[in-house]
């Protein structure tokens, strides 16, 4: 699929802003320094427009550039670069820009806004993207692209930002404060100032008894020696030539309430405690990791290989501010997350108890993390390069805690939401959201070669239906 560029504007800073030209330079925290090591997120949304494109230049664009530009200002690090000398910053300043794109395109819209399977390469061209190496530093941290469908009434909003910025918690404040404020300029009523209270830019808030940042630039140093000078920044987009497909899997309250029932009775049946957590969250993880592994397994042992005991890693993001010894403010703009590791034998997860033991791993290590969330923090670097080894690991992104599909920029809510950053992390990732249309729902994003994720599907529904009959 290809785009056609209809204009590219720098949006800055409203003029109100005192346009001193001192730059300022944000450190990243220990907690964000782990992000450079993945690719950036770049949300896609697709939301239903049935209008033209001159009309969207004419009444919804300005609107949203201004409102951007209202937004930027309490939000600086988004309009900021990165930059890793002398050591891993943010730079801004009041005369920084962010690229806004306008595309107009005549592919499908109501195609790539379902759920079955469909073509990932259709999606690259719809989201903007950054380069993967340090040569290009310092580094815009965010760029947005925003394309029409004049022929099938849709228009997207696809968006790049690296991860350093913030976690889940602060994209989605940044992304809440932009839509309101862009849904009062279309409403005649513009609102001029983001409603307090403001995105908190104090490090002050994050503690760092454990010294873990001199660990994290240590092994960043280390990276940079092994690689001849490079710095990570994320990862690499995939060559031309992988005929990659994505597809949306959900997982329901009724679902869920199955499993849950299903895995006690098992438990209760072969005499096993129950795993410790079966929140919804639990559940479906454990769905998807066994449909994963056994998607990646079970063709190789078809074909008459021995049986694996390989170890296979689950990893997660986990929240802070019900872990961490300390909280921080709500609007805080940074990383306040954790990382999980759960491991598991691959034959455990290849029979009739791989759900059950899938459940009991992740929340043994959810507990672990509920009493230390920074037990285990100095090898995280190190234990997050595992899942770039092998295909059989995979890291759950996103969460369906943060309601993504409430977000309305003045033309309704999103009819669906893509993360095409999995397609960056080389198919070891999985993203979560909450669903749109089942309250309590799940919904998670696969990409996979075609027959890969033709088992996948396979896999999934069985690992399901188990619970079902």
């Amino acid at each position: 699929m290809e785009v056609k560029i209809v204009e590219e504007y720098e949006v800055r800073l409203p003029t109100t802003v005192d346009q001193e030209t001192t730059e300022r330079a944000l450190s990243l925290s220990f907690l964000d320094l782990p992000w450079l090591f993945f690719p950036p997120s770049q949300p896609l949304f697709l939301f239903h427009y049935p209008h033209s494109l001159p009309n969207f230049l004419s009444a919804e664009l300005p609107a949203l550039k201004r409102s951007l530009s209202l937004c930027l200002f309490p939000f600086s690090p988004f309009s900021g670069q990165l930059s890793l000398s002398p050591r891993p910053s943010i730079l801004f300043s009041p005369v920084d820009r962010v690229l806004l794109t306008v595309a107009e395109s005549s592919s499908d819209f109501h195609y790539l806004s379902t759920s079955h399977p469909r073509d990932a390469r259709d999606f690259e061209c719809l989201v903007p993207s950054f380069p993967a190496s340090a040569m290009h530093l310092p580094l815009p941290l965010l760029a947005i692209q925003v394309t029409l469908f004049p022929g099938s009434a849709g228009l997207s909003i696809g968006l790049a930002y690296h991860h350093v910025v913030g976690d889940g918690r602060t994209f989605d404040h940044f992304l809440r404060a932009w839509s309101a404020l862009c849904r009062s300029q279309l409403s005649g009523l513009p609102t001029l100032t983001l409603p307090p209270p403001w995105p908190c830019l104090d490090r002050t808030a994050i503690s760092d008894p454990g010294g873990l940042e001199s660990t994290f630039l240590h092994e960043l140093e280390l990276w940079r020696q092994a690689t001849d000078g490079e710095w990570p920044i994320g990862l690499a987009a995939l060559p031309s030539g992988f005929d990659l497909q994505r597809a949306t899997f959900l997982v329901t309250p009724t679902d869920m309430a199955d499993i849950k029932r299903g895995i006690i009775a098992r438990c209760d049946s072969i005499g096993q405690p129950h795993p410790i957590y079966l929140s919804p969250y639990v559940l479906a993880c454990t769905l998807l990791w066994v449909a994963w592994v056994r998607t990646h397994f079970l063709p190789a042992l078809a074909g008459g290989a021995n049986g694996d005991n390989r170890p296979v890693y689950f990893g997660f993001i986990a929240g802070g501010n019900t872990r961490m010894e300390y909280s921080v403010p709500r609007t805080y703009v940074g990383n306040f997350v954790g990382f999980g590791r759960a491991k598991a034998i691959s034959w455990e997860l290849l029979g009739d108890d791989g759900t059950t033991v899938a459940a009991r791993e992740i929340g043994a290590t959810i507990k672990k993390l509920d009493k230390d969330a920074l037990g285990e923090a100095k090898t995280w670097i190190s234990d997050w390069k595992l899942f770039w080894d092998a295909e059989e690991h995979v890291i759950m992104v996103g969460s369906p805690k943060v309601a993504l599909y409430d977000v309305d920029f003045g033309w309704g809510r999103p009819v669906k939401i893509e993360d095409l950053s999995i397609d960056m992390s080389r198919r070891k990732a999985i993203s979560l959201m909450e669903s749109r249309n089942f309250k309590g729902g799940i919904e998670a994003g696969v990409v996979l070669p075609r027959d890969s994720l033709r088992r996948f599907a396979s896999h999934f529904k069985e690992a399901l239906s188990f619970f079902t009959q």
